[in-house]
């Protein structure tokens, strides 16, 4: 499998086409990738569209562009032969607004964040995802401050999901840390494929005054991949995309035959609770 990771720097359009064409060009770019990871909120290039706006209005006037945007996902990932997964977007549900990834091919999936960060809560009132729902192909997507949390990536390789694709926005250095840290410790525990891909840029106030990041595809860190078992990385803050190949034969001997076997070995580690003295 060929996987591709965008390093989208946000660019304010004047209008849905001119979004769409940025998007085709990146998956012309990535073409021949089995799979292609937009970072978290890739539709803020649609704030140019928008046109005046403020921290309350953005969430239901980017809903607006959630159907669209769904739809050329479905064109793109049919023209192109790639599983694309879209970064995310706000799409309004029955429970109020939410921020979910869409996954093109075979169907529209939509896999929405499940926990918030404090932003997301107040002032834009998002609502955490209810169900977690995962594409119909074996990856696996945990948006952002999700691939935090281990019990995350356990449920995805619990069903068998050995590529676990990350879309993140972060503002800070720190932000940007926690997520590929993470993201390198998701893989490591669980001896998966990692697709990190980062959003970058800024328009010089909210909701983006900053985007910073890399991204990267990301193996177990143990033979036989290679060290650093980053297996491709971006320029810093650039607007790049970055491909490798994922090697399922050589993550079935890591797993094994290494000389550490942590999927097999997950369980030992299930301690019993110690009340406190």
């Amino acid at each position: 499998m060929i996987a591709a990771a965008v390093n989208w720097e946000i660019k304010l359009v004047p209008s849905f086409g001119a979004f769409s064409e940025r998007l085709e060009s990146a998956c012309a770019e990535a073409n021949g990738a089995d799979v292609i990871v937009f970072p978290e909120f890739v539709t803020f290039d649609l704030l140019g569209a928008i046109g005046d706006f403020d921290e309350h209005s953005v969430v239901p006037k980017m809903a607006e562009f959630a159907e669209p945007f769904g739809e050329l996902l479905m064109t793109l990932s049919e023209k192109y032969g790639s599983v694309i997964i879209g970064g995310t977007t706000i799409v309004s549900s029955q429970n109020g607004f939410i921020n979910a990834s869409p996954t093109a091919h075979p169907r529209l999936t939509w896999t929405p964040k499940m926990v918030l960060t404090q932003f997301e809560i107040d002032p834009w009132g998002l609502q955490p995802g209810e169900d977690w729902v995962q594409p119909d192909v074996p990856l696996g997507v945990a948006v952002c401050y999700d691939s935090e949390f281990s019990p995350s990536a356990r449920n995805l390789t619990e069903c068998g999901r050995l590529v676990h694709c990350i879309p993140a926005f972060t503002e800070t250095e720190h932000g940007f840390n926690r997520v590929r840290w993470c993201a390198q410790a998701r893989a490591v525990e669980q001896q998966v494929f990692v697709i990190h891909a980062s959003l970058v840029g800024s328009i010089g106030r909210e909701p983006v005054p900053c985007a910073v990041g890399t991204s990267a595809i990301i193996a177990p860190s143990n033979v036989p991949f290679p060290s650093p078992s980053v297996l491709a990385e971006s320029q810093w803050n650039q607007h790049q995309i970055v491909m490798a190949e994922l090697d399922f034969e050589a993550l079935k001997r890591c797993r094994e035959s290494g000389d550490i076997r942590n999927w097999d070995d997950r369980n030992r580690c299930a301690f019993q609770p110690v009340e406190a003295p």
